[in-house]
């Protein structure tokens, strides 16, 4: 006998995919690292009918036995009772992961593993009856319904796996280096692997294995931690490097539970902002490129409207005629070369431009302010009847001429300034 706890991921009929029970001991630690080994197993899963995945995976603190495999096959044979677990309130077929795990003993030892069976999963039912039923109807609101149930440890009855006495040990010689994995083909090699794996544990307990059964493709083995696995793509034993990747983060759920999605859609925010800078600095470019097409339009336009006219007169040619030409052919010509400049000169342009219209529009509104005085003066001599002269200082006296007004009338002194 030897003591085991359940592990549980899945869904149930209202609520997506989360661990629905863990061994009582595991931390959130404990959970990201199954779960990146269980997210492999999920992939793919249009392919898992009548292909159950097992897989084990182990630490120097805990080993994971356990499989991937579609509800209808790990309930069979099902009834009217067992029918309405196969499928979500979607109407969509389910899948589920179920499997034990085993805590090392003090001297780091770990109990004997139970033998791979195939398509037989007897060893698997009990776990989702004991832990998934009563929680088929929660609901996705009941925050403490949604939480994984912890499960103990308790005995489990030995079975360990019958050697093949044939075993080729070099061909299922496991890859134990994290920055490699062992492939093989997914034909007449799954026990032999799991014999090789259970061997392995026995003579090296402390040491760091993995291997996944029936994986989809090659990819999904080198972009996980896992080291060693049989895939439907390959055809001979290969040993491959992975490419170097970030570890995906975890999506934490509100109960800060990890859900194990396969993409994780997270952008940084400098990312996003990145391309909105761009587009105002392209923006602002073709502004400054068109404002200069337009000056070198009007410009050219102008320029040879003025030469048609010369022309025409020289030619004999009478009315605006030659003028109207020389514009059109001057539009074109200065907006053509106007878009031939590059766009440090076109940006000069644009500045310069912008600082005469500026101080053009600054001028005119002064001279504005100082109008007033001299309209409303004027105004004020004229209601009077007197006769004064205009005064180009628009209101403000020179100081030679302050004398004379004021000696002449005393109404005036109010307008010195």
């Amino acid at each position: 006998m030897s003591s085991w706890a359940g592990i549980v991921y899945g869904r149930t009929y209202e609520v997506d995919f989360r661990f629905i029970t863990v061994p009582q001991d595991f931390t959130n630690e404990d959970r990201d690292w199954a779960g990146s080994y269980i997210r492999v197993t999920t992939r793919a899963a249009e392919q898992l009918p009548e292909n159950p995945r097992w897989s084990l995976f182990k630490n120097e603190e805990h080993c994971v036995v356990g499989v991937t495999c579609m509800l209808r096959e790990l309930l069979s044979p099902l009834n009217e009772t067992t029918e309405q677990f196969t499928k979500d309130s979607q109407g969509r077929p389910l899948y589920v992961f179920v499997g034990y795990v085993a805590k090392a003993d003090e001297a780091g030892n770990f109990p004997p593993i139970p033998p791979y069976s195939g398509k037989n999963l007897e060893l698997f039912k009990q776990l989702w009856w004991t832990f998934v039923e009563r929680k088929w109807l929660v609901k996705p609101y009941d925050t403490e319904g949604k939480m994984a149930t912890p499960s103990s440890y308790e005995e489990l009855t030995d079975s360990s796996p019958t050697a093949i006495p044939d075993l080729d040990r070099d061909y299922y010689s496991l890859n134990q280096m994290s920055h490699i994995a062992g492939l093989w083909p997914d034909v007449n090699t799954r026990e032999g692997l799991w014999t090789a794996v259970t061997q392995q544990i026995a003579a090296d307990p402390h040491a760091s294995l993995s291997l996944c059964l029936g994986v989809a493709t090659r990819k999904d083995v080198l972009e996980s931690p896992v080291l060693n696995a049989t895939v439907a793509d390959v055809r001979q034993k290969e040993l491959v490097e992975k490419p170097l990747i970030s570890p995906q983060p975890e999506l934490p759920t509100s109960q800060g539970e990890p859900v194990l999605n396969e993409r994780v859609p997270r952008v940084p925010q400098q990312v996003e902002q990145q391309p909105r800078e761009r587009n105002v600095s392209r923006e602002h470019s073709q502004s400054g490129r068109r404002t200069v097409q337009v000056l070198g339009a009007l410009g050219g336009g102008v320029a040879l409207a003025k030469l048609g006219g010369i022309v025409g007169r020289v030619g004999g040619i009478a009315g605006p005629i030659p003028g109207a030409v020389g514009f059109a052919g001057g539009v074109v010509v200065g907006w053509f070369i106007a878009s031939l400049l590059d766009e440090a000169t076109r940006g000069e342009i644009s500045q310069r431009t912008g600082e005469v219209i500026h101080n053009c529009s600054e001028a005119v509104f002064n001279s504005r302010e100082q109008e007033q005085p001299d309209r409303n003066y004027r105004s004020g001599v004229r209601n009077h009847g007197m006769s004064q002269p205009q005064d180009s200082s628009y209101g403000f006296r020179r100081r030679d001429e302050q004398t004379n007004s004021e000696s002449s009338s005393d109404n005036d002194s109010t307008w010195n300034l």
